[in-house]
């Protein structure tokens, strides 16, 4: 991971505490020798820069591709290591990701696939599942808890849960993989959501 990336961190670790009054839940559940998949809920921009830092993580984001139309905020991008998603052709994205999870690096995915104007749980796509199997990933579920949304100055909780190895939710002779492996991870981010998130 670049040195770019890590000083962000180190900056923007104080700027999310002071201005969303950061809260982290269940750190514990949070590897430390390993890499994984952050499955997370996905409700504002602020959402990789404040799990990044709930967690102190190093991870590869992923960003839309329309985001790369500013030249200043793509060069931010590329210098965090982030992959482009073309979200009407996630082919190239995804065979980047699968690289990244094989060099053993931690990904962060929205399974959601963009963000939720209303704060409830969106349908899940298939891709993060699909590369959570493929390449033999753990999934720690995490949810973002901000009832007001994303707004400065109030309360927000950033609650992991305990890590998911594929082989939990994957089996050969099931022919619904994706879909009963969607419907686990939904089980898990409601139970996280408790009755602070819509769900």
């Amino acid at each position: 991971m670049t040195g770019f990336y890590q000083f962000a961190m180190r900056t923007m670790r104080w700027i999310i505490y002071a201005l969303f009054w950061l809260k982290v839940e269940n750190r514990q559940y949070i590897p430390k020798n390993r890499n994984f998949i952050i499955l997370a809920n996905h409700i504002s921009g602020w959402d990789p820069i404040t799990i990044a830092v709930s967690g102190q993580f190093l991870f590869r984001p992923m960003a839309k591709k329309e985001l790369y139309n500013s030249k200043f905020l793509a060069f931010i991008l590329d210098k965090l290591g982030c992959i482009k998603v073309d979200r009407t052709d996630g082919t190239k994205a995804l065979a980047l990701a699968r690289k990244a999870l094989d060099a053993k690096e931690t990904m962060l995915i929205f399974p959601e696939g963009t963000r939720s104007r209303t704060l409830k749980l969106g349908d899940f796509k298939g891709g993060a599942f699909a590369l959570a199997l493929k390449t033999d990933t753990p999934i720690l579920p995490c949810q973002i808890i901000a009832p007001k949304g994303m707004k400065l100055f109030c309360r927000v909780k950033v609650r992991y849960d305990k890590l998911i190895h594929p082989s939990e939710i994957f089996f050969e002779e099931d022919n619904r993989h994706y879909e009963r492996s969607m419907e686990v991870i939904r089980k898990v981010f409601i139970k996280l959501r408790t009755d602070e998130m819509p769900n």
